[in-house]
């Protein structure tokens, strides 16, 4: 999939992209291609910075609407750093040392009461994004294998390379945001749109799958 041309103003998008068949792009991600970037902090802020874990948060709130799916949520793009999980034999056989994530991320307005409950251990507290990616209520739309270099995050230029790709193309997965939330998530057969429902109606992400296989069976 490749994406030439996107322009945001004021942290927006102007939805103005075209899809291209050149295979001559300078910049990759997740089988994603440009020749674009955009600067990641005019449309993320950073929420969580830590030894493991580097978290940024669009400063966009989108709107999902139709029937039984409606709901606001925001795109997160979810850093984790592997090296204090696997010796360094490991992660040389490996060949990276951290993942970069693309989330859907149900704003915490839109959870239900048991969603917010569950996050929070039972707390009564608002959730944040890195709560709620953290508890599995994150949806991934698109991610990549990436080799990191300790925890100065935004002084490595590999990572920001990444950062400033995958801000050009976010806009234009949103605007696909269905096809990726049809795809399964795990060998049971969970989607993007289970995850979801769980978050808004509490409907089990996990026998969601199953109920539909005993249904077709």
């Amino acid at each position: 999939m490749i994406f030439n041309s996107m322009s945001v103003k004021n942290g927006s998008l102007c939805k103005n992209y075209e899809i291209a068949t050149d295979s001559q792009f300078k910049h990759h991600f997740a089988g994603m291609s440009t020749n674009a970037q955009q600067d990641y902090t005019s449309l993320f802020d950073v929420v969580c910075w830590s030894d493991d874990i580097f978290c940024l948060l669009s400063k966009e709130l989108f709107t999902h609407e139709e029937d039984g799916y409606t709901f606001n949520y925001r795109y997160a793009i979810h850093v984790r750093d592997y090296s204090d999980c696997f010796t360094d034999s490991e992660l040389e056989e490996m060949g990276y040392s951290g993942y970069i994530d693309l989330c859907l991320v149900v704003d915490a307005a839109s959870l239900s009461a048991k969603a917010k409950e569950s996050i929070c251990g039972g707390d009564d507290l608002t959730p944040n994004a890195v709560d709620i990616i953290e508890y599995g209520f994150g949806v991934s739309m698109s991610g990549e294998s990436i080799n990191l270099e300790g925890t100065e995050w935004e002084k490595q230029s590999a990572l920001v390379d990444k950062l400033n790709t995958l801000s050009h193309l976010v806009f234009g997965i949103n605007s696909m945001r269905g096809f990726y939330l049809d795809r399964r998530l795990n060998g049971i057969g969970t989607t993007g749109w289970d995850v979801i429902h769980q978050c808004l109606h509490d409907v089990d992400m996990f026998q969601a799958p199953l109920e539909r296989f005993r249904a077709a069976a």
